[in-house]
C-alpha cells in the first residue's frame, strides 16, 4: 500500500512538472512568435514635443511655391518619419531620385524657392537626423547602382545600395571591407556617420573609400578623396549629409 502511495505521489509529481513545463513552452513559444511577427502597421509616435525640455515648434512654410513638374515627385507635402516612429516631420514634398540630373534640378529648385533639402534612403538613423521642417527631400532608395571591377578588386556604388544586396553580389567571391555589423543600411547612410562594425582591425567605412563624386549645394560636382580636396573629403564622410550629396563611391 506504501509503494503504491509513493508511486502516486511520484506520478502526480511528475505530471504536475510536465505540466509546468508543457506551459512554460507554451507561453515562451506565444512570445516569440509575437515578438518576431512584423508590425501590424507603419509605426508611428507622433512629433516629439521637446528635447530636455527644449521644445520643438512646428513652424508652417510660409508662402509655399509650386511643384515643378519636371521632379518625379513622389509626396506632395505630407509627412515623413524613420524607423524609431519617434520623428515624425512635415515636409514640402519628397523627389524620388534615379539619376544626378534630378538631384541637380532639386537643388536648383530648393536654392530658387529658399527651401531646405534632407537626404534620406533607408530612414534609420532613429533620431530624426535625416529630415528637416518643411525640407525638400531626396529619396535615393532607386538611386542605388552597383558596379563591380573583379580584376581590382573595388565596387562602384550609387548612395540608395543596401548592404545586403550588395553583399548578395559579391558572394561567394568576396566581401566587403568594413561596413555595418547589419547589413539592412544604405551606402549613403553609412558614409554619412563614417559608420564601423564589428571588426575594429577594418576601422570604419571611410579608410575603404578610393574615391567620391559629390554634388555640392550649387549643383557642381567634384571628386575628392584621401589625397585629393581631402577638406571636402573628411567633411561629407560623417558629416550627415551636411556637405553635399553622395553621387558615387
Amino acid at each position: 500500500m506504501a509503494d503504491e502511495q509513493k508511486g502516486f505521489r511520484l506520478s502526480r509529481r511528475l505530471l504536475l512538472g510536465a505540466a509546468v513545463v508543457g506551459g512554460a513552452v507554451l507561453w515562451g513559444g506565444n512570445t516569440v512568435a509575437r515578438l518576431a511577427r512584423g508590425p501590424s502597421g507603419p509605426k508611428n509616435a507622433g512629433r516629439i514635443a521637446d528635447i530636455d525640455g527644449f521644445a520643438l515648434p512646428l513652424k508652417p512654410l510660409d508662402n509655399a511655391p509650386a511643384f515643378d513638374a519636371s521632379l518625379p515627385w513622389s509626396a506632395k507635402g505630407g509627412d515623413i518619419n524613420d524607423a524609431s516612429g519617434l520623428s515624425m516631420t512635415p515636409v514640402y514634398g519628397v523627389v524620388e531620385v534615379s539619376g544626378d540630373e534630378h538631384i541637380a534640378k532639386a537643388l536648383a529648385f530648393a536654392r530658387a524657392n529658399g527651401l531646405k533639402i534632407s537626404l534620406a534612403a533607408i530612414r534609420h538613423s532613429m533620431g530624426g537626423h535625416a529630415f528637416d521642417d518643411n525640407a525638400l527631400v531626396l529619396d535615393l532608395r532607386k538611386f542605388n547602382r552597383v558596379t563591380v571591377d573583379a580584376a581590382a578588386k573595388t565596387m562602384t556604388l550609387q548612395p540608395g545600395a543596401r548592404w545586403h544586396d550588395i553583399q548578395n553580389l559579391l558572394h561567394p567571391h568576396f566581401a566587403v571591407k568594413a561596413m555595418q555589423s547589419t547589413d539592412i543600411f544604405s551606402v549613403g547612410g553609412s558614409l554619412s556617420v563614417n559608420a564601423h562594425g564589428m571588426d575594429h582591425q577594418a576601422g570604419s567605412v571611410a579608410g575603404s573609400i578610393r574615391s567620391m563624386r559629390v554634388m555640392l549645394a550649387d549643383g557642381s560636382v567634384t571628386t575628392c578623396s584621401p589625397i585629393e580636396n581631402t577638406d571636402l573629403f573628411r567633411h561629407v564622410v560623417g558629416g550627415y549629409g551636411l556637405f553635399g550629396v553622395v553621387l558615387e563611391a
